[in-house]
C-alpha cells in the first residue's frame, strides 16, 4: 500500500494524453464517449477570441504544466483542450468568466470548475471525484 501511495504523487512518465477539440460538438461527443471516466477539459484563450499573443502563450504554458499534474489512474481520466472561441455555449452554460478555466466532467455533466492555474486544486478535485465514484486514484 505504501508503494501505491508513492505512485500517487507522480503522473504517467509521458504525461496524460491530451486531445485537442476543434469545437464544442466534438467535445460533447468526447465527453459522451468517456462515460465512466473523469474528463478534464481545459478552456484556454485563443487568438480567434481576440486574446493577445501573451495570453495565448500563457494558455500553452498552462497546458504544459497541467499535462503533468498527478490526476490518478490514466485509464480513469481523459484530458481535452478547447479554445475559448470554439466553445461559446459551453462557456455560457458553465459560467466561465475567466481564462484559463478547467471543467471537470462526470457522466456528461460539469461537476467541478477550477478557475486559473491551480494544479494542486485540480489534482485534489479530480482524485476526490475518482475516490467518491470508486475508481482508482493511483497512477499506474
Amino acid at each position: 500500500m505504501l508503494f501505491q501511495a508513492m505512485r500517487l504523487l507522480r503522473p504517467p512518465p509521458d504525461g496524460y494524453p491530451l486531445a485537442e477539440m476543434p469545437n464544442e460538438a466534438v467535445l460533447a461527443d468526447f465527453v459522451q464517449d468517456s462515460v465512466g471516466k473523469v474528463v478534464v477539459a481545459f478552456v484556454i484563450p485563443d487568438q480567434e477570441a481576440g486574446y493577445g499573443t501573451a495570453a495565448v502563450q500563457d494558455g500553452k504554458k498552462f497546458l504544459g504544466i497541467l499535462h503533468r499534474v498527478p490526476l490518478g489512474d490514466p485509464n480513469c481520466v481523459r484530458l481535452a483542450v478547447i479554445g475559448a472561441s470554439r466553445a461559446p455555449r459551453l462557456m455560457q452554460r458553465s459560467e466561465v468568466l475567466a481564462l484559463p478555466t478547467t471543467l471537470i466532467f462526470w457522466k456528461k455533466d460539469v461537476v467541478e470548475t477550477v478557475v486559473g492555474l491551480k494544479p494542486r486544486e485540480l489534482s485534489v478535485k479530480v482524485r476526490f471525484l475518482l475516490r467518491r465514484e470508486g475508481l482508482n486514484v493511483f497512477a499506474v
